[in-house]
């Protein structure tokens, strides 16, 4: 057996918004039908416990809905607005963000996060933008401490509430440029 990846479906559904952003719209709900039995179709065919599909013309949103379980375990739906958990993936095109908004002089790599992050003053004082890019900032690792509550309320799952719990974590030491000395693993 064949396994296709994961990321078939994302390229097959950016496809379909190709396709769609032609003269298929003028049946809005036939276009809206076959990307539904499509979505279907390959989350079955792939085993994809969930997934979230948001669909644009011009400023219009055409579809916008949830498919499955945001999370399997507790049984929480898929929606429109699930935020999923990426592990890694999102790291490398964060930093080109960064790096391109610096380049455009909207502020500096060594500016304080504080600046924006008004929650972390008296914590967060010493750290930079670009200690946060190197790893190098001393904050643990979020997974670690702040979303592994017993008991956590399941509706909470793919939100940004517990996020909040990140603002009282510590330092683990001084901003450094050494990833041995914080025990960072990438």
């Amino acid at each position: 057996m064949s396994v296709v990846p994961r990321h078939v479906l994302g390229v097959g559904l950016v496809s379909v918004g190709a396709i769609c952003a032609g003269p298929l719209w003028a049946q809005d709900s036939a276009a809206l039908d076959s990307i539904h039995r499509f979505v279907l179709f390959e989350r079955t065919r792939q085993r994809i416990p969930g997934l979230s599909v948001t669909i644009l013309r011009g400023d219009r949103v055409v579809l916008a809905r949830g498919y499955g379980k945001a999370n399997v375990e507790l049984g929480v739906p898929a929606s429109d607005s699930t935020i999923y958990q990426s592990g890694s993936v999102g790291k490398q095109f964060t930093a080109a963000a960064v790096v391109m908004l610096a380049e455009q002089g909207r502020f500096a790599l060594d500016d304080r996060i504080t600046r924006w992050l008004k929650e972390g003053v008296g914590v967060w004082d010493g750290i930079t933008i670009r200690h946060l890019l190197t790893h190098t900032s001393g904050i643990a690792e979020y997974t670690d401490s702040t979303f592994d509550y017993p008991g956590q309320d399941p509706r909470h799952c793919g939100t940004l509430e517990p996020l909040w719990n990140i603002f009282d974590l510590t330092p683990e030491g001084r901003p450094s440029h050494w990833h041995e000395q914080l025990d960072y693993h990438a």
